[in-house]
Order: C-alpha cells, then structure tokens, then sequence
C-alpha cells in the first residue's frame, strides 16, 4: 500500500465520505467550507459561474448556498436539509451522497488548513 508522507491529515476521500454518511455536524462544516470557496459573487447570486474545481457545482449552488445561509444565522440543519444534502448521487459505477460528491475537494481543503496551522506554528 503505498502512503502519500507528504500527507499532513488522515483525511482521505474514503473516511470523508463516510463522515459525511454519519456526522450531521461534518455535513454542516462541510457545507460552509464549499460555501466559503465560492466567489463573492457565487455567493451572493447562489449560483456558480466559475468552472475552477473551487466550491460547488451549479446543480448544488443554490441548494447549498440557502443552506450555508442558513447555517451562518446559527441554525442547524433539519432532517429535511440533511436528507437534501444526502440524496444519492447518481454518476459513474457506484452511487454517493449529493454532499460526497465533493469528498476530493475537501479533502484538499483540510490538507491546506493543516498546511496553513503548520506554517502559522513556524
């Protein structure tokens, strides 16, 4: 098995995936981590204009964004918002969660923010 010791978290697009399948709270993060990758403008018109691999997809944009609002006001997500978030997501061999669909991109993000708290400790 080869590891990556260029790593600086744990964090792989796997156990992402599975955290977003059980965390409420992760889902909650994770959705204001995408939201706050998006552009100024993104996030203020609920849309994605950029294709940049940065935020969200347009199918998700507006969804997303009225949740991260949401959670920005110090509401939670509801079963409802959370069985959005969770819908199957239907591309390619094996189905994932509408919210997994970004499990590479966060994972990229955690490792920029250990990255980050690495250098701010140096």
């Amino acid at each position: 098995m080869y590891v990556d010791h260029s790593k600086l978290t744990t964090w792989t697009p796997a156990n992402v995936l599975y955290a977003l399948e059980t965390s409420d709270t992760f889902v909650e993060r994770c959705i204001m981590l995408l939201h706050g990758r998006q552009t100024e403008i993104e996030r203020l018109a609920r849309v994605t204009i950029n294709d940049n691999d940065s935020g969200m997809q347009q199918a998700d944009a507006l969804c997303f964004s009225l949740l991260a609002e949401k959670l920005k006001r110090g509401e939670h997500l509801n079963d409802v918002d959370l069985v959005e978030c969770r819908i199957p997501w239907k591309r390619g061999l094996v189905p994932v969660i509408r919210i997994g669909k970004y499990r590479k991109q966060l994972v990229r993000i955690f490792e920029m923010q250990a990255r980050m708290a690495l250098e701010a400790a140096r």
